[in-house]
């Protein structure tokens, strides 16, 4: 019944933390640096406490083999010539691309990130098909997955500088719908109680963690096994429930 879901739940996050999988070899090998940028919240670093989605799948992660590693924040740019650059040096969490391909050894999916159209919970609006959107004001966060995929589509994308002026925008009325990824959505919509429910999911990215080539491959490969067991055990998901909320399921397509 629920009240078991609710309790597994419950203690699988009280396990979490190293306690919930730690069956893996010890490796030896040196020290990884694990480097991070703010974008929360699936990384951020407020006065030295790290957090967010990204952040707790990679602690969990290393944790597990007891990988020797620290987690640094440094510009997104920077992240990403470090791993390619530096020997045991990874980068949390980007997306694979040709061009990257082959500098960089690859961990995933480390991200498997929604993006959905949002509104009010009183709305009428109905959103089968992305043609579906052409008549309304479609708000969305600057230089976001979410309006770069839009704007592709070759649909007007109303863009605000931060995903909470969206949220703002549409209890104002002054845009019929909000496209934001479903993590920061829900984040925001628990800070606001707002009456916001989602529409529709439009599309699925996937990131991943990126690590310098010459990284030992058995290392590479031990990650790699721990975090596909994650997934299946259900940490990933109990991981995600922490900034969803209550009510909303991970990768649930609507």
């Amino acid at each position: 019944g629920s009240w078991r879901s609710a309790v597994w739940r419950t203690l699988l996050l009280l396990s979490l933390g190293c306690g919930s999988g730690a069956t893996l070899a010890l490796p030896d090998g040196p020290h990884l640096r694990v480097l991070a940028y703010v974008e929360p919240p699936f990384m951020n670093d407020v006065d030295g406490r790290r957090a967010g989605v990204a952040i707790d799948i990679a602690e969990e992660l290393f944790c597990r083999p007891r990988i020797d590693h620290e987690i640094v924040f440094v510009p997104p740019k920077r992240a990403y010539s470090f791993a390619v650059s530096d020997p045991e040096t990874c980068v949390l969490a980007i997306e694979r691309s040709q061009e990257r391909e082959a500098r960089l050894a690859w961990i995933g999916p480390f991200l498997i990130t929604r993006h959905a159209l949002y509104k009010l919970r009183d709305s009428p609006v109905r959103v089968r098909a992305l043609d579906d959107l052409i008549p309304y004001r479609v708000g969305a966060a600057l230089g976001s997955g979410s309006s770069a995929y839009l704007e592709a589509m070759g649909l007007e994308v109303d863009q605000a500088p931060a995903n909470e002026q969206n949220l703002r925008k549409l209890e104002l009325g002054r845009i019929d719908l909000w496209a934001s990824d479903t993590v920061s959505a829900s984040v925001l919509i628990q800070e606001r109680q707002a009456a916001i429910v989602m529409e529709r999911v439009f599309m699925t990215t996937l990131r991943e963690m990126a690590c310098h080539p010459a990284t030992d491959p058995a290392r590479l490969n031990l990650l790699r096994l721990g975090l596909r067991a994650m997934y299946q055990d259900g940490t990933i998901e109990a991981l995600y429930a922490r900034y969803l909320g209550p009510g909303v399921k991970w990768l649930d397509v609507q």
